[in-house]
């Protein structure tokens, strides 16, 4: 038997056929037409109803029944308002009884239409009810608000950051797009203490890169956008994350050049630009630091999760107690990091601002730029002590409160008899590393290496230790070179008990310990049980050396399962680098203030041993730290003391503040760092 070809059909079957396809394509495309064709069958209903008035619909046999009424005259009104009842209640046609057999024909027919069309309104409206519920549950539908927050992406700081948006951005409206399941989000934000369902947080699925969906969150109207490094889905989390932050750069740029370039004739370009959200992004690769600014024409503060997270790590190494130092300055409760104007302290020098403000310590100076048709910030830390703030530059500050004072006019301090104290330069606590041991394996690797290589005065012996594979061993070693360290890359268990009693034989002078994600579990688990194992073994050997144990972590909740531990600090890099892109959201000038700071091979922050600048037990004025500090070209921050009672970092003290110094205190300066 042969197939019907559709060119031997009747024309009558292909127009019927043409029908049925427009109608199957009308009803799958949206929910209107079908509620269109119901509203066209009621009419057609009441229609035919309507005619039963040349059936006899009002004659006196008609009349004698209980739901036929002529009130009106017995004309089209009264008959299209009883078919119109019958239409709608069904059980009218009850009250028909005793009319003629035709009328009683048509009642009954259209009373079944109507029971008809009811069903399928019920039906309609259920199904739209779901079709709504879903696309709410599959975050489909747009987002309608101005002065919100956009947060592009999905992470492992994403929880921490959304965090501290919700507290620096009290009362906007958060909203999170991402290429995850909403219940992967809203379980993610839960496990952090935050409520998935509270009404500031809104929650949208779609892929960042694409320009509908950026258009879907009303990311032209937003006041600040932070765009996450992240991958298209969980499975490729562990890859590169960076190319989705990039790309999504570049569509951002364009929409936001379309936005400038649609500016009202006549208005100035500064306007347009001030209504164009703040863009904040966070790039895993500091190689990939050039090509988002290039994405992003320069406009774009971009935060490098492993150059700061590997940075941190190893100064964490050679100066213990910088991880506190560094919480504090982000710690906005505490004042932290303000740039603001002081006309008053236009043509004044830093050294005698320095002792010239209260509450806060000038560190540096931010100013505009204009660049590729945009205009950004600027900023340089430590400027010199020589150094005259000019007209239009803002001061940064680190302040202990937003109320920073410039006293007028500013005072100068002598400096002529302070004497930094002799013998006291070198900290052995800042030292160099002759052997290091690394244990775990992450996307951090190679930025460590980096930042060893840099502070290594001759030859670092390296080892690590790690279920990374071969593959991803060469594939590191063969991209980068690393002159001054001998590294040992091997495979094997870091929660071994034998493998790390022999590691701790060989003595070495630090020992860090990775959130490892060469065995695709939890990153934090085996680097808790490593340390517990290096703690019992380190306290049974007795040894009168003990290593300093740097600690990474991924989740801050963990951090309190190393209190007491032998760690000598523990890095919780996604809540600091969230801290620092939340920050910036709300105040762009931040960006390159916290790029000068945060990035290597530039401004550092340093612990120096306190007897360099008064001897123990000598009384010395914060006002002669601070001239001391100048005299090499550095900023002082605060001190670090050290008492029984543990250590406390006092930053931004007042300059009238008296110190008497032990061994063990430190003083917190802004220097230049030198790769030696």
């Amino acid at each position: 038997m042969t197939e019907e070809r559709p060119e031997s059909r009747p024309l009558f079957g292909k127009g019927i056929a043409w029908f049925g396809y427009r109608i199957n394509r009308s009803l799958s495309t949206g929910s209107k037409f079908p509620f269109l064709m119901l509203a066209v069958g009621t009419l057609l209903l009441v229609l035919a109803g309507a005619q039963a008035i040349y059936l006899g619909l009002f004659s006196s046999n008609s009349l004698e029944a209980e739901g036929i009424d002529n009130r009106f005259g017995g004309g089209l009104f009264d008959s299209y308002w009883w078919s119109i009842k019958h239409v709608l209640d069904p059980g009218a046609f009850a009250e028909d009884y005793g009319a003629p057999i035709p009328v009683l024909l048509i009642s009954f027919t259209i009373s079944i239409g109507g029971l008809v069309v009811l069903g399928a309104l019920i039906g309609l409206i259920s199904a739209s009810i779901q079709q709504r519920l879903a696309r709410l549950e599959l975050g489909n539908t747009r987002v309608v608000e101005t002065e919100h927050v956009v947060l592009l992406g999905w992470g492992p700081s994403v929880p921490g950051l959304v965090r501290n948006l919700l507290r620096i951005h009290p009362g906007s409206a958060i909203v999170i797009l991402a290429p995850r399941e909403l219940q992967m989000m809203r379980e993610g934000l839960r496990r952090v203490g935050i409520d998935p369902h509270r009404r500031n947080v809104v929650l949208r699925s779609g892929i960042p890169s694409r320009r509908a969906e950026l258009e879907r969150v009303a990311v032209r109207r937003a006041s600040s956008v932070v765009v996450v490094a992240h991958a298209l889905d969980e499975e490729q989390e562990g890859a590169e994350t960076d190319v989705e932050a990039i790309k999504t750069l570049l569509v951002l740029e364009s929409l936001l050049r379309e936005s400038l370039e649609a500016g009202e004739p006549d208005q100035p370009s500064r306007t347009v630009i001030a209504r164009l959200p703040a863009i904040v992004c966070e790039i895993s690769k500091n190689e990939n630091s050039e090509i988002a600014k290039i994405a992003s024409r320069g406009r774009v503060s971009s935060v490098s999760t492993a150059d700061f997270a590997s940075r941190l790590l190893v100064q964490a190494a050679r100066q213990p107690g910088i991880v506190d130092v560094f919480e504090r300055i982000l710690n906005r409760d505490s004042g932290g990091i303000v740039v603001q104007s002081e006309p008053a302290a236009e043509g004044v020098s830093f050294a005698d601002l320095a002792h010239s403000v209260e509450n806060a310590v000038p560190i540096g100076v931010s100013w505009v730029e204009s660049a590729r048709g945009f205009e950004r910030n600027a900023a340089a830390l430590n400027p010199e002590p020589s150094y005259e703030v000019d007209e239009g530059e803002k001061l940064v500050f680190l302040a202990r409160n937003d109320a920073v004072l410039v006293r007028t006019p500013p005072q100068s301090w002598p400096t002529s008899e302070l004497e930094l104290v002799e013998g006291s330069a070198s900290d052995s606590s800042d030292r160099h590393f002759d052997s290091v041991l690394i244990l775990g394996w992450n996307s951090l690797i190679d930025e460590i290496f980096s930042e060893l290589n840099g502070h290594a005065i001759g030859r670092t012996r390296v080892t690590v230790i790690s279920n990374a594979s071969s593959d991803q061993t060469e594939r590191l070693l063969a991209d980068r070179e690393f002159p001054r360290l001998d590294l040992e890359i091997r495979r094997g268990d870091t929660v071994s008990r034998s493998l790390l009693a022999d590691l701790v034989d060989a003595e070495y002078d630090c020992i860090f310990t990775l959130a490892d994600e060469s065995d695709g579990g939890d990153p934090d688990a085996r680097s808790i049980m490593t340390l517990l194992l290096l703690g019992d073994i380190t306290a049974r050997k007795k040894r009168p050396r003990t290593p300093r144990v740097v600690v990474e972590l991924r989740d801050g909740r963990n951090r309190d399962l190393l209190e007491g531990s032998v760690a000598t600090a523990v890095v919780v890099s996604p809540d600091l680098v969230s801290v620092v892109m939340a920050q910036i959201s709300l105040q762009p000038v931040l960006g390159p203030v916290y790029r000068e700071l945060l990035s290597a091979g530039g401004i550092e922050i340093a612990l120096r041993p306190a007897t360099h600048y008064a001897r123990v037990d000598e009384p010395i004025l914060h006002a002669d730290v601070i001239s001391l500090g100048q005299q090499e070209f550095e900023t002082v921050l605060g001190v670090r003391l050290v008492r029984d009672s543990g250590a406390e970092v006092i930053l931004s003290p007042d300059v009238g503040q008296r110190w008497t110094f032990g061994e063990e205190d430190r003083v917190i300066v802004l220097s230049q760092q030198i790769y030696r």
